[in-house]
């Protein structure tokens, strides 16, 4: 990775997806809505900073695995966090979720 790739990918390390004053967590919601352990949902969410970080330096498209993309998409229901907090404030640009086309 260059110096800027490194940086990005701290950046999106250090993106906390469960808000300390959160009553129920996006962890403990993600986990609820696919019936997963506290541990294998940790295990996608730190998949889905990866996916995140190739979106932001791919020049092709990139495709999310299954369990990626429930996590892209409850994030995507999150509105402030997704748009303001990781694609402004974080990355610097937005990320769309588009369909693939098969």
């Amino acid at each position: 990775m260059n110096a800027t790739e490194t940086s990005l990918w701290q950046k999106i390390q250090s993106f906390q997806l469960d808000q300390p004053d959160a009553d129920f967590s996006f962890s403990a919601r993600l986990a609820r809505e696919n019936g997963w352990t506290a541990a294998y949902t940790h295990r996608v969410i730190n998949e889905y900073k990866k996916f995140i970080f190739l979106c932001c330096v791919s020049e092709q498209g990139v495709t999310p695995s299954d369990p990626v993309d429930q996590a892209w998409h409850l994030h995507l229901t999150v509105t402030r966090s997704y748009w303001i907090d990781l694609c402004r404030d974080t990355l610097g640009s937005e990320i769309h979720h588009n369909p693939t086309k098969g």
